[in-house]
This record gives structure tokens, sequence and C-alpha cells, in this order.
């Protein structure tokens, strides 16, 4: 594909400079390999070998062909030969012979075709015959599909380039004989649907890629302190679910009860640009957006999700003058620890959020304001807090508790964000004693992918949220739990929810001007940088510790009674390489579990989870002591 993108005919893809030789490979020759197809052609073989989406399975490729690379990114469509002076013939890489093959599947419909668009456009149509009602209107998806397919298109054909001259243009006008000196690539976008034309040059680039966001966008994108999910969601005005690694149906169970949320954060997105009209460039519909809608993989059903209500978050008087600060725990430097736990001390200082010229917006002015607010405002979007329904006066506003913050407060701030994922799994009943079902039935039954032990299956999801310490490298252990793989991806999807939150409210605070920053006495990069790794759900994610709890559960051996010779009996060293703390590990995981017992009461008390979930927690509270308790790990003290 790359070969593609850089449109000439050679492309040299290694140098060895030690023996003075060069791999290669020849765009003529692949064409001619793939039935003499022209470079548009190829450019069009490649994009619908990887077009991603549920709507492609099946379409191209024949049952008995069915290619993996629908699921690829587009960069990763064509792999490299290896040979000297490699091209099509002579390629003896295993990859690329096997992406060449699937490109031949469909070129040679694509040679009765003509072109990407119409092949793609009649197995639109002919996979909506074969696997649904003949009266079901194949369009509901086409125009979409064609779209994405063509907005593919243009940006490899007009991707931009810097030339000799240093200017940036698009690689068509670059490589064209009489380019226009005049023209603005950079203006408004006009085109949209089916008006994109692959062989006109768009007038500016957020024809291809969308609607143009605020420049900070594109700058926090660029250093990593948003990631590209809810932009993506924004420009396309689309929220598509991919297929998980593991399908399972309380996965997209979960995935219902959150789509509210995640509507809710690119709302908030949307509403601030919309607020900043000089930053919202180009809005299609003549300012109006339409609808954004929901594409799931296991469904043929496009959802609208309905706007959700315009929502300003309020502000938070945590002025570092307040008595509160000198009571937040500290870290290793001396420093507050600003976490979900030690925020909930300014639950009541609540401001409520005005739009009225005459009252300045609060605004904040060093790193420890920052985090401590978005903290307080993903907390108070996610129910954590209330307020009073009556008038009060501008500027001012009551706040307090509700019972999901007075459950987070049983938690140590060590464990704060622990503690809100754990507590949000319980909210969205991921997080249960039942098996986990798959999606799709396994032949003709659908067999569960859990074992059927309450105990086992609370004490290893809910450890597995603690990150072990493990040294680099890969696992090193034959020992996996299907059970915890298909419970990390409802997890994750819940973890990676609320670090979006969290980057978006940092965004639209920094779009509506309330973050004031002095370039001369702040180092601005590194307050960046430190708010990428402060802000919570940073870290990547396992299920290590839950594998290795699983393990030492299973595998006890009730007629050793020695302490020692008991942990010794397991082995774990050899069983786990990677893991370095294997006892303090434990000892911590255990921590966590003692106190979210306390955070599952708090809950079950106030009527939020069912009793029969806090019973079999309590239960699996008895066996986990017991069973820690044997083999010496140093536990927490039982109330």
């Amino acid at each position: 594909m790359f070969i593609g993108l850089c449109q000439h005919d050679r492309l040299i893809t290694r140098i060895d400079f030690e023996k003075g030789n060069f791999e290669w490979v020849c765009l003529k020759e692949i064409c001619n390999g793939l039935g003499g197809i022209s470079t548009s052609q190829f450019i069009d073989c490649c994009l619908l070998v990887g077009f991603r989406g549920s709507f492609m399975r099946g379409m191209i490729y024949n049952p008995d062909e069915q290619l993996v690379c629908a699921a690829n990114e587009l960069g990763e469509i064509l792999e490299q030969p290896t040979g000297p002076h490699s091209n099509v013939q002579n390629a003896s890489s295993q990859n690329f012979a096997s992406s060449f093959k699937d490109l031949q599947v469909v070129a040679k419909e694509l040679v009765q075709h003509r072109t990407g668009p119409n092949l793609l456009e009649v197995k639109v149509r002919q996979y909506s015959i074969e696997h649904y009602s003949i009266n079901r209107p194949p369009e509901q998806y086409l125009d979409i599909l064609l779209e994405q397919f063509l907005r593919l298109k243009n940006l490899v054909i007009h991707h931009i380039i810097i030339n000799t001259d240093c200017k940036a243009l698009p690689i068509s006008v670059h490589n064209s004989t009489h380019p226009d000196p005049e023209r603005n690539y950079y203006g408004n976008s006009q085109l949209t649907g089916r008006n994109i034309i692959n062989n006109i040059v768009p007038n500016n680039l957020f024809e291809v890629i969308g609607p143009r966001l605020p420049n900070l966008v594109y700058f926090f994108l660029s250093i990593g302190l948003v990631s590209p999910q809810v932009i993506n969601n924004v420009v396309h005005n689309t929220m598509i679910e991919c297929v998980p690694n593991i399908d399972t149906y309380e996965y997209r169970e979960l995935l219902q009860k959150i789509v509210p949320l995640r509507t809710q954060i690119a709302y908030l997105l949307i509403n601030c640009v919309m607020r900043n009209d000089s930053f919202w460039k180009v809005i299609p519909h003549g300012g109006k957006r339409e609808i954004m809608i929901y594409i799931q993989w296991h469904t043929d059903k496009t959802i609208a999700l309905h706007t959700p209500p315009e929502l300003l978050l309020d502000d938070w008087d945590v002025s570092w003058k307040r008595d509160l600060l000198p009571k937040l725990p500290k870290d290793e430097h001396g420093g507050p620890v600003m976490n979900f736990c030690s925020v909930l001390q300014f639950a009541r200082y609540a401001l409520k959020s005005v739009s009225m010229p005459t009252v300045p917006p609060k605004s904040y002015t060093n790193f420890g304001e920052i985090l401590c607010v978005i903290l307080l405002k993903s907390l108070d979007l996610l129910g954590y807090f209330t307020h009073p329904p009556h008038q009060k006066p501008i500027g001012t506003e009551e706040s307090g508790t509700s019972l999901f913050a007075e459950a987070l407060s049983e938690v140590s701030w060590k464990y704060a964000e622990q503690g809100l994922l754990f507590i949000e799994l319980l909210r969205t009943s991921a997080l249960s004693f039942q098996p986990l079902n798959p999606g799709s039935p396994i032949g003709n039954d659908f067999i569960p992918i859990s074992p059927n032990d309450p105990k086992m299956l609370l004490i290893s999801r809910v450890v597995s949220i603690i990150p072990m310490t493990l040294s680099a490298g890969e696992w090193g252990s034959e020992l996996v739990s299907r059970d915890l793989c298909a419970f990390h991806v409802l997890f994750k999807s819940l973890y990676k929810t609320l670090r979006n939150l969290c980057e978006i409210i940092l965004m639209v605070m920094f779009l509506d001007n309330r973050i004031k920053l002095s370039a001369a006495d702040t180092n601005i990069l590194q307050l960046f940088n430190d708010l990428i790794q402060r802000l919570p759900f940073y870290d990547n994610i396992d299920t290590a510790m839950g594998i290795v709890m699983y393990y030492v559960l299973l595998h006890q051996s009730p007629h050793i009674t020695n302490p020692e010779e008991k942990w010794a009996s397991l082995q774990l060293e050899k069983k786990f390489p990677r893991c370095v703390n294997l006892r303090g590990d434990l000892s911590r995981a255990y921590g966590f579990w003692h106190e979210a017992i306390k955070v599952v009461a708090k809950l079950e008390k106030g009527g939020a989870i069912p009793g029969t979930l806090y019973t079999h927690f309590v239960e699996a509270d008895i066996f986990l002591y017991n069973s820690m308790n044997s083999y010496g790990i140093e536990l927490p003290a039982r109330e």
C-alpha cells in the first residue's frame, strides 16, 4: 500500500550498507501480477482488503476465502518482501505472499466492476439480499460505506507532502504538470457524502478527515494528552464498536449501559466548540449537526444517539489558601496527593457555572488546582455529588456527597483509581459472580466461558483490577485464564471511557479559557507531560494479579500446615517468572479486596446492589482470608 501512497514506480524497502545492496518493490510489476490493473485500481484493492468494519466481512470473499486482513489497519496490508531486489515474482515473505493472494482475490472482481466504489456497492447489495430480508433497503449502510471508502482514497491520493521548496501540498498537486499556485488548499470544505469524487483535489484536508476542530485539539493529540477515540467520534459523527478480542453477552450489555456516558463525553467537546464559533470552521448542513449514530459489530441496526442537553459542569473552589490543603495525604516527595479519594474533601465547595458577562468565570492557575478540578468535575458527571434543587445566588452552590462518593471514601487513597473503577463495574453490573457467556454460539450451544465457582470468579476478577509488579518482557507463563481474558475486555472498555472523560474535561477547560498559565514562570511542556501521566487511568492494565491469585487459591495443599512449606509447594517463581514480588503483590491484592468489601457493604445498605451479590462477597471474603492466612501472607486486621 505504501508504494501506491508514494505514487512512484519503485520503492526501496531495505538497504544493506555492509553488503552494498538493497531490496525494492516495483509497482508496475505488482499491478501486472494482479491482472494488469491500474494504479488507481491497486489503491482500491488495498483499501478493500483492509477496509475495517463488520459490513465488509463476507462481502468480498467466499466463506472459504475469508481473510483476517479485513480487521487490519490500512497501513499493514502489504508486508514488505525480503529477497534482494525483490518484486512480486520472487517475494519470499510469507506475509507478503499471503497479502498478495488476498489482493488477487479482490483484483479479479475489481477488473470486472472497474472501480472500488462500484465493487463495494455491488457486494453490499448482494450481502444484504443474502443475509437479511429482501425488503430491507441496503442503502441504509451503503452511503456511509461509500463515503468512508472515498474519504480514505482521497487521503491516499491527495496526502500532504513537503516538497523541495519547503511547501506543504497534496502529492497530486506536486506531481501535476501545471499546479495552480493560487488555489487555496486549506479553505472552506464543501464536499460531503457521494459528492466526494476521487479524481478531484479537495479544497481542504478537512473534506477528507471531517470538520476542523480547534488547533489546540490537534496539539493535544500530537503530544498524547488526549486519545483519538472521542475526537474521531466527534469528527465523523459516528460511534463505532469494533469486534472485541472475546465477544461476550455481558460485554454487549456493558456497552449499552455506558453509551449514554460516552455520548455525553463527546458532546462536552461538541458543545464547547459550538460555544466558540470562531473555532468551528466547518459545520455541515447549514450549521446544524446531524444526530450521532452508533454502529455495533454484531447487528445490522444503526442506532441514533439522542443529543443530550448541554451540560455546564460546575466549578469548584479549590484555592490553595484553604485549610483543607494540609489535610491532603502526601506523596513520596512531600507534595499533596491528588486522586479521586483525596479530593472528596472539596465536595461541598461547588460553584455554580455561570455564563453572564458581568460575572467572570472561575479560572485555575497551577497544576494542583487543574488536576483537582478535573477529578471533581469527573466525579460530578458520574453522579458522586449532589446539588440542591432550589435557587441560590449566582456563583454559589451547596453540594455534598452521594451514596457512591460515600462508598468511595471507604477506599484508601493508594487504591483511588481502582476503587472508582470497582464501583463503576458494580453500577453497570459488569462485575458479578456469574459465568460469562459468549456473544455468539459455539456450534449450536452457548457454552459459558467461565468456571462455575462464584467465590473464585469474584476474587480473581476483583483483584485483577490491581496492577502487579512485573519485570520487562513477555508474560512467560503457560497459565492464563479464559474468564479473566473475557473480563478484561469489559473493564478495559470502562477504563478507557473514564480516561476519555478526564481528557475531554481537561480539553474543555483549556478551550473555555478556564486555565490561566503564565509562560514566564511555568514550564508549559513539563506541565503537559505531568498531566499526561497524572491524569487517572494512564497505566496499561492486565489481568496478571487475577491469574496468580486464581492459581494460588486453586492449588492449595490442605495436608500442609506450615505456611512456608505450603508457600514453597506452589513453586510460584517457576510458574510466573516475570512476577518479582509475589508475596508483596498478593498482600496488596488482599488489601484492596478488604477495602472493596467495605464498599460493597455500603452500596448494599444503600440499595445500589442486590443482596445476593453482597452475600457472595461475604462468603468469598471468608474463603480468601483463610487461604491467604494459611500461606503466611501479611494481611490487614479484620474488623
